[in-house]
């Protein structure tokens, strides 16, 4: 659902710490634009609206809300739809 949500994510960050059990994990599956793959990316926009991500601003738009990441796989379905499966913690105060 990430992707249907601009910048101004604040608030689900929050929401996401406050929810999550002690020691919790976040599993995120999301649609990803790659840099090399201009159509791919068209496609995606087209398809699945405007605030579709790279890998580097997923990963920067959680370890800014103080989060660590860990990419767990980055896959190809069809010939132009990229996803990015990925864990998120909160970061221990």
């Amino acid at each position: 659902m990430l992707h249907h949500v601009s910048d101004e994510i604040s608030s689900y960050m929050k929401e996401f710490q406050r929810i999550l059990k002690p020691n919790g994990t976040i599993i995120v599956m999301e649609p990803c634009l790659c840099k090399k793959k201009p159509l791919c990316n068209r496609f995606m926009k087209w398809y699945n609206g405007e605030y579709i991500r790279n890998e580097e601003e997923y990963i920067r738009l959680f370890r800014d809300h103080n989060y660590d990441c860990k990419v767990i796989k980055r896959f190809r379905k069809c010939f132009l739809y990229h996803e990015l499966f990925f864990s998120v913690k909160p970061k221990s105060l």
